[in-house]
């Protein structure tokens, strides 16, 4: 009887695990891409980062805003878990882009941030948004 006991409870407890994943990866299954967040007077903002097997890298950062916005971007490169390595920054309308290279030393993560404040055309603070690239290891 001590046997079919832990044998039935066995299989309930794998019943109920594979119940748990095949839930859980159901809903994994969302796109990020069809999640954008909403900017008030941005088209579309983004960070890259690129590392050469020579260990230079290049830095993209950019911002489009619309008609009547401005911004002031800055750009910050990062390595392993938020040390900071370099940092730029430019002002503008339309498309401002941040675009640098550096070298890198090997044996670290690296990291992009884009940060943007938007202004209108009076002047006035309307978003601030943030942008990070995907983690390179060099």
């Amino acid at each position: 009887m001590k046997r079919i006991t832990k044998t039935f409870t066995l299989f309930l407890a794998i019943t109920l695990l594979s119940i748990i994943t095949v839930s859980a990866s159901a809903v994994s299954g969302v796109q990020s891409a069809d999640i954008q967040p909403r900017y008030i007077g941005v088209y579309n903002a983004n960070s890259d980062l690129d590392i050469s097997s020579s260990g230079l890298a290049d830095i993209l950062g950019s911002v489009a805003v619309k008609s009547g916005y401005t911004a002031n971007v800055t750009v910050t490169l990062y390595k392993d878990s938020g040390s900071r390595v370099d940092s730029w920054s430019r002002s503008g309308g339309g498309t401002i882009e941040v675009q640098q290279s550096r070298y890198v030393t090997s044996g670290h993560d690296y990291y992009v941030t884009l940060s943007a404040t938007i202004y209108n055309s009076s002047g006035q603070r309307v978003d601030t948004i943030t942008t990070t690239s995907a983690e390179v290891y060099y």
